[in-house]
């Protein structure tokens, strides 16, 4: 438990670090982001999402889910930083779905408007594995097809 503790300390203190340098301007600081964003992916993905929620790691979900849906649409944010969110929401599916099934669909348009040919390679094979992931998390068949159809 105690370590469970400090590892969750650890997560938060190392996002919150890099996203005040990348809001302060400095150009090194989402590597803090990322570490954090893979200590937590890596620590959560072997739980499942009751067991997560009632965890040490459980305060954590919604501010690193949320932060890795905003990084992920972000074409300011590094392109292994963007990967790194992708990767996050795909290794968290089952926790995504579970718990912010209402951001699924703008999950899918972040996913698919990464899998433009103009995107570096790196986060297109992250867009891709989410864009599968979720494409049948959402309920919404119009969006489905024209993602489908316009972008996948």
């Amino acid at each position: 438990r105690e370590a469970s503790r400090s590892l969750a300390n650890v997560v938060e203190n190392v996002i919150q670090k890099g996203e005040a340098g990348r809001a302060a301007g400095d150009a090194n600081a989402w590597k803090l982001t990322e570490l954090g964003l893979l200590i937590f992916s890596i620590a959560a993905a072997e739980a499942s999402v009751k067991s997560l929620q009632r965890s040490e790691l459980g305060p954590l979900v919604p501010t690193a889910l949320s932060l890795a849906a905003k990084l992920s649409g972000d074409k300011a944010a590094p392109e292994f930083l963007r990967a790194r969110a992708f990767s996050l929401l795909h290794r968290l599916g089952d926790t995504v779905t579970a718990l912010v099934a209402d951001e699924v669909p703008h999950l899918l348009e972040a996913a698919a408007a990464g899998l433009a040919p103009s995107e570096p390679l790196i986060v297109r094979v992250s867009a891709c594995r989410v864009f599968c992931r979720f494409l049948t998390a959402t309920a919404n068949e119009q969006l489905r097809e024209d993602l489908l159809l316009k972008k996948g």
